[in-house]
């Protein structure tokens, strides 16, 4: 045993480079490891021997479906795909269309900025609820030519701020508005920053809608405005009377592509629907009204206009309007909606059923045409139901039509009277 102090130091170096040695061993010896563990993961995850476009699929169909937006959590996917194994990040990371949508709800730019970067040159779906600013709209600009779908929910939304994000040219769907439960304060802004809106930021829309959107007459000098590819606008939710939207915007609209219309009739004139779509002259297939305080007679010269009608929704509380209505497709089966196919009316707040021999008429004479009738009221509470219930003869008839195929509804929201 070395006792003098040079040789107690020599024995501490070598001591020392004895531990650095092993310590680089055992640091080897990890790596060994890790990788061997890899290959062990690899040969044991059939994902990983998948190629790769199958692989990405699968983990495409991780996603949520339909019209729900990935959010970003830890828990849940694409971001949970990251979080597994190498192999499976590398996929993740690899597939660009895991990264072409997402929901966000909070002020999250660094979150936005990494999502949109892993989705490369694929076309965006980008949804902000409550997240709109400065710096999420420099980055959502920043995207401006892969942007295809974009909406945004926010109860104190600035539609300069967002006009002044610039031009959207691929954007094909627009959705602004405000949350269900922020109905009571609705978004007011002027005609003339709506317009703006659809000429400037979204020229080649294809559909768009308002929710709880307010808009006021500020005496600008206003032009009509012409969107070429619009197929589908909506205001509002025609369910619900108490927040649908205001149109004024619909006098310097001009669609000539439009097929699906959602308007509230609250204190528009019809006029106002009979101009724009002599205006437009478009192919409208579907059409929604919500709220009519008007007579069937003005809404009649509407209607004859719309020939190409395929599908007509109702939502009133004016019973007489039903009546004629239904009254009216039965004594002209020719010229008054003739491809009309489906036809629904919501009656607000009971049920009130016209005449059952008119009903009983119409559908016969438009057996050919027609494959859906629901003639129903919002309220639950109707007492005795079967009070309503038609006459046996009336009933053999809807029900041989209902056995030719026909779907015949006409009750409340949870019983249908015509349960054959």
């Amino acid at each position: 045993m070395p006792e003098s102090i040079p040789e107690l130091e020599a024995l501490v170096g070598k001591l020392s480079a004895d531990i650095e040695l092993q310590k680089d061993v055992l640091k080897q010896l990890e790596r060994s490891k890790s990788a061997a563990q890899r290959q062990l993961n690899a040969t044991r995850d059939p994902l990983t021997c998948l190629p790769l476009e199958i692989s990405s699929e699968i983990f495409f169909q991780c996603l949520p479906p339909g019209p729900l937006h990935p959010r970003p959590g830890a828990r849940t996917p694409p971001l949970l795909l990251l979080n597994i194994c190498n192999s499976w990040t590398d996929i993740a990371l690899y597939t660009p269309a895991l990264w072409s949508s997402i929901y966000l709800d909070f002020p999250g730019v660094q979150v936005l900025q990494s999502w949109l970067e892993r989705a490369r040159n694929h076309a965006l779906t980008i949804s902000l609820t409550r997240s709109l600013n400065r710096n999420i709209g420099a980055i959502v600009a920043r995207y401006a030519e892969q942007l295809k779908h974009l909406e945004i929910y926010d109860d104190d939304l600035k539609l300069g701020s967002l006009i002044a994000i610039g031009s959207f040219p691929c954007l094909e769907t627009l959705t602004i508005g405000c949350l269900p439960d922020d109905e009571e304060d609705l978004n007011d802004f002027s005609l003339a920053q709506i317009l703006g809106l659809l000429k400037c930021l979204a020229p080649n829309l294809v559909e768009c809608t308002f929710h709880n959107i307010s808009t006021y007459f500020d005496h600008t000098t206003l032009e009509v405005l012409m969107l070429p590819r619009l197929r589908y606008l909506k205001f509002g939710e025609p369910t619900d009377l108490r927040t649908l939207d205001s149109v004024e915007i619909l006098p310097y609209l001009t669609l000539p592509a439009l097929e699906t219309l959602f308007l509230p009739m609250i204190g528009v004139a019809n006029q106002v629907l009979l101009t724009f779509l002599e205006r437009s002259s478009a192919p409208l297939q579907k059409l929604v009204l919500a709220g009519n305080d008007s007579t069937f007679v003005e809404l009649e010269d509407c209607l004859r206009l719309a020939s190409s009608l395929e599908s007509l929704e109702l939502y009133t509380n004016r019973i007489t309007v039903v009546h004629d209505l239904l009254a009216a497709l039965a004594n002209s089966p020719t010229n008054l909606l003739p491809n009309i196919r489906c036809l629904k009316i919501q009656q607000f707040p009971t049920l009130d059923v016209p005449s059952y021999p008119i009903i009983l008429r119409l559908l016969t004479l438009r057996r050919t045409q027609i494959v859906s009738f629901t003639l129903r009221g919002s309220s639950r509470k109707f007492g005795k139901l079967s009070q309503l219930k038609p006459s046996s003869e009336v009933r053999d008839g809807l029900r041989q039509l209902a056995a030719g195929g026909m779907e015949i509804y006409i009750g409340s929201e949870g019983q249908n009277l015509m349960s054959f």
